[in-house]
């Protein structure tokens, strides 16, 4: 008799590495949380605003040196996407690589940054902005 185990028919398929890095969670490379959240605004009784939320977070470490991360907000009440975005970072040696991506909702747009880690040298970077980025201050 063989056991199924994640799609995978025998843990002999797999190499030593990628034994380790599915069944050691103490390294933190990846992290899921949830959220729900309602409100209910009756400031003014003819026109009650309510919402309810679903929020959700996933940041994974592909490596030491790339982070990938994913938000998204749902309207429960709507059953639709509120907002979501996806940001990558990464280091090189001295450098930083940040990438923020959001297709759509009020906060559309895409913010590029490539800057030393230095606090001394903070200034020296390559940015581009698109959207309400070009709207907001740097971070």
């Amino acid at each position: 008799m063989s056991l199924k185990k994640n799609g995978i028919q025998n843990d002999n398929e797999l190499s030593e590495e990628t034994k380790n890095f599915l069944n050691d969670f103490s390294s933190n490379v990846w992290q899921s949380r949830i959220g729900v959240s309602y409100t209910l605004n009756k400031i003014n009784p003819e026109n009650k605003i309510e919402n309810f939320w679903l929020n959700s977070n996933t940041s994974i470490n592909v490596t030491n040196n790339w982070k990938l991360n994913y938000n998204a907000r749902f309207n429960l009440i709507d059953n639709n996407i509120v907002r979501h975005n996806l940001t990558l970072y990464r280091e090189i040696d001295c450098w930083e690589l940040f990438v923020d991506w959001t297709p759509n909702g009020y906060a559309r747009g895409l913010y590029f940054r490539l800057n030393l880690k230095s606090d001394m040298l903070q200034d020296l970077k390559v940015e581009q902005k698109t959207g309400i980025y070009t709207t907001r201050p740097s971070f």
